[in-house]
């Protein structure tokens, strides 16, 4: 057997043992951006990092999953997190986004009500410069 195939059954074999779960892929997607964040030129490190979130709901399971994906990963990496529900209202989510937009926070963390009536204040908060992440996928596994 060659090194690759000995390394792509080595990968197959970590990956089946994996479980995908909502608030890990968010978490991990959280994690991303505060890296991006931190690795920044010109970054201003300081002792407590603001971090932001709009939430275009929170009132379901998957809403209190996103909610603590969220909360895990900035108490892993350090930091406070602002969380905003917009609770499905299409203006008041773009409202609260560009209000963390103009607090500067180190990322934006957005999960949109309806992405494609939200997308510019999507777009005018990653002109900004400030790190964003946006989910909207979901993940399904196998049963």
């Amino acid at each position: 057997m060659s090194d690759n195939e000995i390394g792509t059954k080595d990968r197959e074999s970590f990956l089946s043992g994996m479980k995908l779960t909502r608030r890990g892929v968010l978490s991990a997607g959280a994690a991303m951006t505060v890296a991006a964040a931190l690795n920044r030129p010109n970054f201003a490190y300081a002792q407590d990092l603001k971090f932001c979130a709009s939430l275009g709901w929170t009132v379901w399971e998957s809403g209190r999953h996103i909610v603590n994906g969220y909360k895990d990963a900035i108490a892993r990496l350090g930091g406070t997190l602002t969380i905003a529900d917009a609770n499905y209202d299409i203006k008041k989510q773009a409202d609260q986004i560009a209000a963390f937009v103009a607090s500067k926070p180190a990322a934006i963390f957005i999960t949109p009500a309806d992405s494609a009536a939200i997308s510019p204040a999507v777009q005018a908060a990653v002109a900004s410069g400030i790190p964003i992440s946006v989910a909207t996928a979901t993940c399904r596994t196998r049963r």
